[in-house]
């Protein structure tokens, strides 16, 4: 990918160790995690950047100025960092630096992760599939065109000629005698302080990754928070890996999963024979014994014990490679699953694919029960290709609010109902976190909320981690790592800062929103090309859609939800000849826009 080369004022923290980390952690937070509010003028941090050309003999360099919060940032005498070229990778490159393009910027901001400009489109109704190009309205952008007029006397000189279109983010300096100079001096400056922390945190990043880094970034102050009750890599499992109680119910599951893989994969081949398709909640197959056979109760528990012993002995932020499969949120739509699987490809098919699903299993849809007992017989019969990631609805507390409680109780019955809800609950309790996949990008459920934390953080959360854990105060980053949403970036945000920072959500309590800048940012800090995320089903979507300048991805894999008229989709992510990871939609068509 392309490289840069930079020299930075005042962010060699190594080489002063004087300095108090609350120095660093401010300073750094001036410009990494900037409030909805321009920066105040308390100080101000001169920096230097440019493309330095060692081969010409010659640099171009461009001074500006930038206010911070911290006081007297820039009092450092001759502190500069000379970085070498590097790549969001972390690799450092040796080649001379060359001048980029627009597109080869973005590739490289994207930390050689691209996101195809085709998808997928399978239509159950039809059964037609067929390959599609990228709609715009699938693609958030902030960069909005406007027309920049100018002045009075170039007009008067030149009538003939016509306005000039340019993008009022990437314009040198807004025009006195513009109009639209005010709000475009606006823009202008957070610009320069989010590509500012960005620098900073691709340069903290390539400077303190790699194994056993994690104790010299939380000691110069680089880790901003951490949950305090957590030490070590993941955790010990509250039941003995060598219990023979634990490996006999381990056991046991397996052997249950195995069965019921084998059932679902006869399923799946029924549905995709379905000459009509229909929509989740009109399926009237009765899939609860097909899959679990008539002592489904027994099973059902016997995989939820299993899956919680295997769950807890791996870590909070399981790491995997390509080639990959994200799912969504599924919801308990287990009909719209098999399609998916149908039609873009079956756990265990392939023995090098690893699928991740990027939780809320259950809750609303029509066959809670079968989502969840599926997966996790998945994660029995795959244990290290099959991983399902914690969201805001494997939780205690939603569960009993939006539905999962009662279909335990009604389905299971009111003597074995409680005890199986219990023990998914204790399941859910130790499900991870986070998915890193190749080194690059990170799925998460909700979001990254303020941005304010690091991977190595998440690592150190233990588990159970249960529902009161969640809403327990100081675990707020946590919460928002499950509920926190990104600032959509259309017509209306642009017209005035609130798509920018951080913002409180219309979800209450401690939920966020958070603006592209925390998302670069964060993804510069943690070495991250893309943050993957679900959560949000958008009315009449195609079940994924491009945000906060092509570095967050939004995946939803249940149609038609609540009557939302939406398309459902999976993510296939490839690794390709060049290194580059491809990430390419998977969608399946809406039955209500068939019908339509």
């Amino acid at each position: 990918g392309s490289s840069y080369s930079t020299s930075l004022q005042g962010v060699n923290r190594m080489s002063h160790p004087d300095k108090p980390p609350s120095f660093w952690n401010d300073w750094f937070c001036a410009f990494a995690c900037v409030p909805q509010e321009d920066c105040p003028d308390e100080g101000s941090i001169v920096g230097r950047c440019g493309d330095d050309s060692p081969a010409q003999g010659s640099s171009t360099h461009h001074d500006f100025s930038i206010a911070a919060k911290t006081a007297s940032a820039s009092g450092d005498d001759g502190i500069v960092s000379s970085l070498s070229t590097w790549s969001i990778g972390g690799n450092r490159q040796t080649e001379p630096e060359r001048q980029i393009s627009e597109a080869s910027a973005n590739e490289a901001e994207a930390g050689n992760t691209i996101v195809v400009e085709e998808y997928d489109h399978y239509d159950p109704a039809t059964q037609d599939l067929s390959i599609r190009h990228v709609l715009s309205e699938v693609v958030q952008f902030r960069r909005k065109r406007i027309s920049v007029r100018e002045d009075h006397e170039r007009q008067t000189s030149s009538s003939s000629k016509e306005d000039t279109v340019s993008s009022d983010e990437d314009i040198e300096a807004p025009r006195s005698s513009t109009r639209d100079a005010p709000r475009l001096t606006h823009r202008y400056k957070k610009n320069v302080v989010t590509n500012w922390g960005v620098m900073v945190g691709k340069a903290l990043w390539c400077r303190m990754s790699g194994q056993g880094e994690g104790g010299k970034r939380s000691k110069h102050g680089l880790i901003a928070v951490a949950h305090q009750d957590c030490s070590g890599f993941g955790r010990e499992s509250a039941v003995p890996a060598e219990s023979k109680k634990t490996i006999r119910a381990v056991k046991m599951a397996e052997r249950r999963g195995a069965m019921v893989v084998s059932q679902m994969r006869a399923l799946v081949k029924r549905v995709g024979r379905e000459s009509q398709d229909i929509v989740d909640s009109e399926w009237k197959e009765d899939a609860l014994n097909f899959l679990f056979s008539a002592d489904y109760p027994d099973t059902l528990m016997i995989l939820a014990t299993g899956a919680r012993a295997v769950l807890a002995q791996q870590p909070s932020v399981v790491h995997v490679k390509s080639p990959c499969k994200v799912y969504g949120d599924i919801h308990g739509q287990l009909r719209d699953l098999l399609l998916l699987f149908h039609t873009y490809g079956l756990p265990g098919e392939d023995p090098n694919i690893t699928f991740v699903f990027n939780g809320d299993f259950v809750d609303r849809g029509a066959h809670q029960l079968e989502v969840i007992g599926v997966l996790f017989a998945l994660k029995m019969r795959f244990p290290d290709r099959v991983f399902l990631v914690r969201g805001n609805h494997e939780d205690a507390h939603m569960n009993r609010r939006y539905g999962f409680h009662d279909v335990c109780t009604d389905q299971i019955g009111p003597d074995l109902g409680p005890k199986a809800f219990q023990l998914f609950q204790k399941a859910f309790d130790e499900l991870p976190f986070a998915c890193v996949i190749q080194e690059r990008l990170l799925v998460v459920h909700g979001g990254i909320g303020d941005g304010k934390w690091s991977i190595d953080d998440l690592l150190r959360v233990k588990r159970p981690f249960k529902s009161e854990d969640i809403q327990a105060k100081g675990n707020e980053w946590i919460f928002n790592i499950l509920w926190s949403d990104p600032i959509e970036e259309d017509a209306i945000t642009r017209q005035d800062s609130s798509y920018f920072g951080v913002h409180s959500s219309p979800r209450g309590r401690a939920a966020l929103h958070f603006g592209w800048n925390v998302t670069k940012t964060f993804c510069a800090l943690n070495g991250l090309g893309l943050v993957i995320r679900s959560h949000q089903c958008m009315e009449e979507g195609l079940g994924f859609n491009m945000m906060h300048e092509n570095m967050l991805l939004q995946v939803f894999s249940a149609r038609d939800y609540e009557e939302s008229s939406n398309d459902c989709a999976v993510l296939d992510i490839q690794e390709a000849d060049d290194g580059k990871l491809h990430v390419r939609p998977q969608v399946l068509r809406s039955l209500t826009k068939s019908r339509a």
